[in-house]
């Protein structure tokens, strides 16, 4: 379990009296931070080993060292009827704990060797205990949260604290009792902690330790074996036993019942579990699959509808190019036959260039009457500009006249007239020298 640090509040766990005889002043404030309430998720059922009570805890999870985990890998340093001995309590890492991760790094292994030293410094006694070894987690500070059959007899105490490569070990000393509780226990370590941002909290303080077959840390130390006198499992050879979450159980189909069936390992518990388990993958693999096809159809089309829309961006700016250029040779000659004077250039260009209608607005200016009357300043000029102009308009006949045959085959106007400057060009140069 784990409950943010107050440091005001760090002595008042040790005075005269131990902990486990509710040394707590009435006034002291709770250890959280942020607000958070105070909670316990140690272990609510124990197998029918002892007479602790099996109802579920009310209120929140805790955040609890000890607790139903993922694996439970118990290493080294075992008591085989030694007085005291070695255990490792906390391994370096991230650990999981309900809506938290405890880190469990270098900072947190100094704060909680320095802080043991301390309490120990201000112990007068040889029968004090400032960190008792519970079986489970008996001491959580609420009472409500607390059955009322609960064995809160200590069975050992932490005499300090040591760092090594692979986390925190605590030396332990055995009390009278121990050997009469329940084997194949596991360290299980409540302190409190400092938050760090986030949803990540650090180990100050070792509160105390609870003997649990169920940790929430896994990778601590086993403190007893159910022959007593069994090899000390290790990582290599020891079997990984999965916890079974009542949520995912729930998720996999299974009932209330029969969730808590599983999770006791009860003998008429459903056996399908890996089952279903490989159907979920199965399914979500499956899906997955389906996603990313669905994805990659989906890009596709996006991609195919740029293009289109590209392309049809380019084909406007096209058509309104090649209607610009048809305006200015429409309205040149308009000028030149006086049907437009040159001052109204510009603006008659500009209206025919943008015309919804080309063909209609073009039809008015070459039906208008003649607005200027023009005298050619020599017949040489005169002739030539009129033979030039005679050729140009009967290129630009001839081109109109190609444009409409592909109208007629079913084309729309723009579609046919880039068609007929494609397959006539030299016609189309004549027609439109100024475009070419």
């Amino acid at each position: 379990m784990f409950r943010a640090n107050n440091a005001s509040g760090i002595l008042a766990y040790f005075g005269a009296e131990s902990p486990g005889a509710d040394n707590h002043p009435k006034n002291a404030g709770k250890r959280f931070c942020n607000g958070k309430e105070s909670f316990c998720n140690g272990v609510a059922k124990c197998d029918g080993d002892s007479g602790i009570a099996k109802q579920p805890r009310k209120g929140q999870r805790p955040f609890n060292g000890g607790a139903p985990c993922v694996f439970c890998n118990g290493i080294a340093l075992e008591h085989s009827g030694e007085a005291s001995g070695k255990y490792l309590i906390a391994p370096y890492g991230d650990w999981k704990n309900g809506d938290y991760i405890q880190r469990v790094d270098a900072p947190a292994a100094e704060n909680l060797k320095r802080n043991m030293e301390r309490v120990w410094e201000k112990v007068k006694s040889d029968i004090e205990n400032p960190c008792p070894v519970h079986y489970e987690h008996p001491d959580d500070e609420d009472g409500e949260e607390v059955p009322k059959v609960v064995d809160k007899t200590p069975y050992g105490r932490v005499r300090s604290l040591e760092i090594c490569d692979d986390g925190i070990y605590a030396e332990i000393e055995w009390l009278p009792g121990f050997e009469s509780l329940p084997k194949s226990l596991q360290i299980s370590p409540r302190w409190n902690a400092d938050p760090l941002g986030g949803d990540v909290v650090r180990p100050v303080r070792l509160i105390s330790i609870g003997l649990t077959r169920r940790p929430n840390i896994s990778r601590t130390s086993f403190v007893n074996n159910a022959d007593g006198n069994a090899p000390n499992p290790n990582f290599e050879t020891q079997q990984k036993d999965p916890y079974m979450d009542k949520e995912i159980l729930t998720l996999l189909g299974y009932t209330d019942e029969e969730a808590q069936m599983i999770i006791d390992k009860a003998e008429d518990a459903p056996t399908d579990v890996l089952e279903r388990i490989k159907k979920a993958l199965t399914d979500k693999a499956t899906l997955e699959n389906e996603l990313a096809a669905a994805k990659g159809e989906t890009a596709e089309k996006e991609k195919e509808a740029e293009e289109a829309k590209q392309q049809l961006a380019n084909s406007k700016d096209a058509l309104k190019a090649s209607q610009a250029a048809r305006a200015k040779l429409v309205v040149a000659n308009a000028v030149r036959a006086g049907k437009i004077a040159e001052f109204q250039r510009a603006s008659a260009e500009a209206i025919l260039a943008n015309a919804e209608d080309f063909e209609a607005e073009e039809k008015k200016i070459a039906d208008a009457p003649a607005a200027v009357k023009t005298t050619p300043q020599t017949d040489g000029i005169e002739k030539g500009e009129k033979e030039r102009a005679k050729s140009q308009q009967d290129a630009q006949s001839k081109f109109a006249a190609i444009v409409e045959e592909k109208q007629k085959a079913g084309m729309d106007y723009n579609a046919a007239w880039n068609l007929a400057k494609s397959e006539n060009a030299e016609l189309y140069g004549t027609a439109y020298p100024s475009n070419v």
